[in-house]
């Protein structure tokens, strides 16, 4: 074994995934096929499993290599128990796993209501979680009836996460998404990406494919050019732009990033459609 090979690997002992990981992803979802918050109480068991206990010190001794053999362990675990279909499930064990502390602090501070922003460990655990966490986020400030300011970081922080398509409107209807941006403050919902400082644009652009739906959709943009980016990049053989004026749409928030401009979800959006 050379120099930077891990200490993990001359432990006798592999630690065992616990069985509460399992019964997290086996009720991730309801019977409505909607994704379902952890409570509170289903994070205090991991505190004391071992396996947790030996991220938590791979981690505080920077053993990257002992962090990365645990999650093949958790990930093995996982797909022998007949789960990792969904791209949600190992990224949601791995999570739980090594940060159930500050789940279980986070879900105190929102039953509190209090700012989370003056809590440095939060925030950094809040920016480094994954998809499945942040959307945990979301349910989170839902259940337990946070402010506005705090709502809307969690939504705008799932909002712009995803490729192709935000992990919000892929994971909750059209109509919760427009809701919950609704229910949010616009410093809440700027809070990590500033919106513009200039005043919005007269007309607003989507890019996409030649779909009746395309028009309902909330992301859209003031650059032009970034809705033909788009629209070549999704659809190749018939890409499209639609246009619509700015005063005819219910503006729900703007970001700095790719000049966006998300609306609230519409059926008879009125809009003009060019074929590029």
């Amino acid at each position: 074994m050379n120099a930077h090979a891990s200490t993990f690997g001359k432990q006798q002992e592999t630690p065992e995934v616990p069985a509460e990981i399992f019964q997290i992803l086996n009720n991730m979802y309801d019977t409505s096929d909607q994704l379902t918050l952890v409570p509170r109480e289903n994070f205090v068991p991991l505190l004391d499993c071992k396996l947790h206990e030996k991220l938590r010190d791979a981690s505080d001794r920077k053993d990257h290599f002992a962090m990365m053999e645990m999650r093949m362990i958790i990930e093995t675990a996982v797909a022998k128990a007949g789960y990792g279909f969904c791209s949600f499930e190992t990224g949601a064990a791995v999570s739980v796993l090594f940060e159930p502390e500050k789940f279980i602090d986070l879900y105190d501070l929102l039953e509190a209501d209090q700012a989370v922003e003056g809590d440095e460990g939060l925030n950094a655990f809040i920016w480094r979680s994954g998809q499945w966490a942040q959307l945990q986020f979301v349910l989170a400030a839902i259940h337990y009836k946070s402010n506005p300011d705090t709502l809307g970081r969690f939504v705008s922080s799932a909002w712009k996460t995803g490729k192709g398509q935000s992990i919000m409107t892929a994971n909750f209807d059209f109509k919760t998404c427009s809701e919950l941006f609704e229910a949010s403050s616009q410093r809440g919902l700027n809070m990590e990406e500033s919106a513009p400082t200039k005043a919005i644009s007269k007309t607003l652009y989507r890019g996409g494919a030649l779909c009746p739906s395309l028009s309902h959709g909330m992301s859209w943009t003031e650059d032009r050019d970034m809705a033909v980016f788009f629209a070549k990049r999704l659809n190749k053989e018939t890409p499209i732009v639609l246009s619509t004026k700015t005063s005819a749409n219910r503006v729900l928030a703007r970001f700095e990033h790719e000049s966006e401009a998300v609306l609230s979800y519409d059926t008879k959006r009125p809009v003009q459609v060019e074929f590029l």
